[in-house]
């Protein structure tokens, strides 16, 4: 089932209508919407919100609810979520690289090079090659780009 959307979400989906109360259920359900359509995103914040105000120091949910509202470009809001998770993630490198997307449609500076070839080189320290990859490649759509952000925004329209 691992990387099939679809199955996952309707597993997810009949999940939560036996469980509603479980808090787990309702963030895996939200990270898979927030890979959908703005209906979809908008459903996951739904579902994610009473999560966060339960449990406002979860880093988990704040990140579930970070990635949402970074793609419904409430981009100020899922600064502060994402900045909050980050630090206390076990592994927060997909959870930086859309902190860096949240930054550049901010206009906020984005990480030296040198900062992200460091970060680049604990992660091949750590045999992440994948993410090392990942993270060389972003920082160079991202930055040097500005075709990325028209293209990225224009395959959501075509998703929405």
């Amino acid at each position: 089932m691992r990387g099939d959307l679809a199955t996952a979400r309707r597993h997810l989906e009949t999940a939560h209508e036996l469980a509603p109360q479980l808090t787990q259920i309702k963030n895996e359900l939200a990270l898979v919407l927030s890979a959908g359509n703005r209906e979809d995103l908008e459903q996951g914040l739904e579902l994610i919100q009473p999560v966060v105000d339960q449990f406002q120091n979860s880093p988990e949910f704040r990140d579930t609810r970070g990635r949402i509202l970074a793609r419904l470009g409430r981009n100020k809001e899922a600064a502060v979520d994402l900045e909050f998770a980050i630090p206390r993630l076990a592994n927060p490198a997909d959870t930086r690289m859309i902190l860096e997307t949240v930054y550049v449609a901010l206009g906020i500076p984005q990480y030296s090079p040198s900062d992200r070839l460091g970060r680049v080189r604990v992660l091949m320290s750590e045999g992440k090659y994948a993410a090392a990859l990942e993270t060389l490649e972003q920082g160079m759509l991202v930055s040097t780009n500005p075709a990325y952000s028209t293209a990225m925004a224009e395959g959501d329209r075509k998703r929405g």
